[in-house]
């Protein structure tokens, strides 16, 4: 099936922020938290037509202002947002903007900015920054499992939130990128430390396919640059794939959930908390 594509350019991308091999360093300047980065990854840079509008619905986070947030619940927060009167960044060729960037040289701590890598990208990221990971990488057969270790690199190397581009915002997820303003928000975190933010797949996605009762999700993630378990992950990924996938032929798309989507990195998490405590750092 062919699907309609548009391009769809967002209010900060890699042209405006130098040659992606060479992207700012975000863990200098968000050295305790998540950077307030939306990421998403794709063949050529393109989004399927009618996963526009859902794509769409993150500029939204182009009127918060991270300063801000913290005086506001996520649930009145989005209701201002909604109450705005957003600019109208769209244009006749789907193209997205943001009127108020004129200086995209001095990167905003206070906003959100927006990225789309496309495969082109990630592979100048991965040569450069992660030789250790190339030829692992170029026996991956499939769109899916370039994208699923592509999102990783991304994460790792940047920091930020990655959502697929059928995720849809719902709700202002500002208050994660720093859990100790959820408090301020009247909320309560399950958590006690401003690393990262990992989601899980349904229980069902779980339970009925792999007799599991959680699975890591890589739909939705959030991590500040250099993660030490994006790191265990990225570094231990190499031998294990080349062992386990990388000899076995006519791999298919559904197999990337074991090879390098949820069911992978599941395995991974399992052997990172199992670590001792001296060998896997507080975050």
């Amino acid at each position: 099936t062919t699907w309609e594509t548009v391009t769809y350019e967002y209010d900060v991308d890699l042209d405006s922020l130098g040659n992606c091999s060479d992207i700012i360093s975000t863990q200098e300047l968000f050295p305790d938290s998540i950077p307030p980065l939306v990421h998403w990854t794709s063949k050529s840079g393109r989004v399927p037509a009618k996963l526009v509008p859902i794509v769409r619905s993150w500029r939204l986070l182009l009127n918060v202002r991270i300063n801000n947030s913290r005086n506001f619940s996520a649930g009145d927060q989005l209701a201002l947002l909604k109450s705005n009167n957003l600019q109208d960044f769209g244009t006749s060729n789907g193209s997205i903007t943001n009127g108020s960037n004129k200086d995209v040289d001095s990167f905003s701590t206070d906003r959100w900015h927006f990225m789309h890598w496309d495969d082109k990208q990630i592979s100048e990221l991965i040569s450069k920054h992660y030789p250790y990971l190339v030829q692992s990488y170029r026996k991956l057969v499939n769109g899916l499992e370039r994208s699923d270790i592509g999102r990783l690199v991304v994460l790792h190397h940047v920091g930020g939130l990655y959502v697929d581009t059928d995720v849809e915002l719902l709700r202002d997820p500002t208050p994660l990128l720093r859990p100790s303003q959820l408090q301020e928000a009247g909320l309560t975190p399950n958590f006690d430390c401003e690393s990262a933010v990992w989601s899980q797949e349904p229980i069902e996605h779980a339970a009925f396919p792999f007799d599991l009762p959680a699975l890591i999700s890589n739909a939705v993630m959030m991590s500040r640059a250099n993660h030490s378990f994006l790191s265990f992950v990225l570094t231990n990924w190499p031998p294990w794939f080349q062992q386990n996938w990388a000899k076995k032929r006519g791999r298919k798309s559904i197999d990337a959930v074991h090879v390098t989507g949820p069911v992978m990195l599941q395995k991974f998490y399992k052997k990172y908390t199992a670590l001792k405590q001296s060998d896997r750092p507080a975050d």
